[in-house]
């Protein structure tokens, strides 16, 4: 899974930092790639390399406070400010070597699918948006924050306002340990037996590349969170834009569920629900859902 190392500078000077997985032959498309809330981009790696093996190049970055970039506070997210951050890297990705400028693709996932449809609802350059599972409302992802979470993070934002106090609280974002998935003992964002899947199949990857994580976020970001409407951009979205879905997501929701999101979108948008094969890491479930993206790029592009 061989890249490069990619930095580039956002508009108000932070340095973000990415994988660039160039494609044989000169100008080819790329995809830009981030992954979900909390995660760093080896969480997408294996995708972008399944991308520049079918001939398009793809930039995986970690947005800000996370990662390999920087930015401070660390491990806090906030979506509307992802959104921006990716607008930047379209325009790292568009000057990267042996990329076709005109066929820049915003591409996200859960909470990233957010950050990519803000962005492609703002920014007139990418040829295509591919938002595979986005988180559709922040009220009702809300639903699933651990009881009270949001009301004692509202109350440690006005105690560290008034004190003018920058210290952030944080939550644990994933379970650890099967016993942990079931009964955590502690508030975890992300509970269950799935989230903790999830954690140990893909944690290898960005602990073999030494990129800096911990299993975190910040209170604050819930707000940002819940405060966001990913469906709200979905109509302003004019570009070519595949929104693909497994039936049933343990983070993001029924196919039903964003079939409703998605009619909202324009004429040039096209759903696309795709059936991962049973008993497989989540790593393989999402490498399921590359061909139909791929036949996708190939009709647009």
């Amino acid at each position: 899974m061989s890249s490069s190392r990619v930095a580039f500078s956002t508009v108000d000077g932070l340095t973000l930092r990415g994988d660039y997985f160039k494609a044989d032959g000169e100008g080819r498309p790329i995809v830009v790639m981030t992954a979900g809330f909390t995660l760093p981009k080896e969480f997408v790696e294996p995708l972008a390399a399944s991308f520049r093996r079918a001939g398009v190049s793809a930039l995986a970055f970690d947005y800000r406070n996370y990662g390999s970039s920087d930015g401070e506070p660390r491990h806090e997210t906030n979506l509307i400010q992802q959104g921006e951050d990716y607008r930047d890297a379209l325009t790292a990705a568009a000057s990267l070597d042996g990329v076709d400028p005109g066929k820049v693709v915003v591409w996200g996932i859960g909470h990233g699918g957010t950050g990519a449809a803000i962005c492609a609802a703002n920014d007139p350059r990418p040829a295509a948006v591919i938002l595979q599972s986005p988180i559709v409302s922040g009220s009702v992802d809300a639903r699933n924050f651990p009881e009270g979470s949001l009301d004692l993070a509202l109350r440690d934002r006005e105690e560290r306002t008034r004190r003018g106090d920058t210290t952030r609280r944080y939550i644990k974002a994933w379970p650890e340990s099967p016993e942990e998935a079931a009964r955590p003992a502690e508030p975890i964002l992300n509970p269950g037996e799935a989230s903790y899947q999830l954690l140990i199949q893909s944690r290898p990857g960005w602990d073999a590349a030494g990129t800096p994580w911990e299993n975190k976020v910040s209170s604050q970001s819930l707000l940002y969170a819940a405060g966001v409407e990913g469906k709200d951009y979905f109509p302003r979205i004019t570009q070519p834009t595949l929104y693909i879905v497994a039936p049933a997501d343990p983070f993001t929701g029924t196919a039903e569920y964003h079939r409703e999101a998605f009619l909202s979108m324009g004429p040039n948008a096209e759903f696309h629900v795709y059936q991962p094969p049973q008993d497989v890491s989540f790593s393989e479930f999402l490498q399921t859902s590359i061909p139909p993206q791929v036949d996708f790029l190939k009709r647009v592009l």
